[in-house]
Formats: C-alpha cells, sequence, structure tokens
C-alpha cells in the first residue's frame, strides 16, 4: 500500500510540474539543454565500466607493490646497520 501511494504522489507531482503555468507560478527556471562536446568521446557503458575496473586494478596493483617495497624497508631498518667487519690482524 505504501509503495502505491508513494508512487501516486510522485507521479502526480511530476506531471502536475510539467505544466506550464505551474513552473511560471513556482518560478521554475527552463530546462537547459546543452550541445554534446564534439570532442568527447564516446566508448558506451559497458566500454568506459570495463575501463575504469582497468584502472582501479592497476592502481590496486601499484599500491600493493609499494606497500611491499615499504615493508622490506622497514624490514632492513629494524635489523639495524649492515656490520662491517674489518680483520686487521690479518697475515699475509
Amino acid at each position: 500500500m505504501y509503495w502505491l501511494t508513494s508512487n501516486v504522489f510522485s507521479l502526480t507531482q511530476f506531471m502536475v510540474l510539467k505544466i506550464p503555468f505551474v513552473k511560471k507560478t513556482l518560478a521554475i527556471p527552463p530546462i537547459i539543454h546543452h550541445e554534446p562536446n564534439p570532442n568527447a568521446k564516446s566508448e558506451g557503458f559497458f566500454a568506459t565500466i570495463k575501463a575504469q575496473y582497468n584502472s582501479q586494478l592497476e592502481k590496486a596493483k601499484e599500491e600493493a607493490r609499494i606497500q611491499q617495497i615499504e615493508k622490506q624497508r622497514k624490514s632492513r631498518m629494524a635489523a639495524g646497520p649492515p656490520i662491517i667487519s674489518s680483520n686487521k690482524t690479518h697475515k699475509k
């Protein structure tokens, strides 16, 4: 019942607001229609989704690689500086 009531009110509101007199009375500005950008390439919905997915996948791989490098760097820092021994008592 709620769904039916809600949708009836929505459809009524939509139809009333389409009337030019009501738009003028409520000072609703006219809809602006823009020309499509001739430089924008349209790849289609699924191609755009696939491109975004691949972009995010590459970004995630790069972030994982950076985290691995940071983990290795922190591991080396935790081990301390390398110990270099010089044996000056070495006999020839």
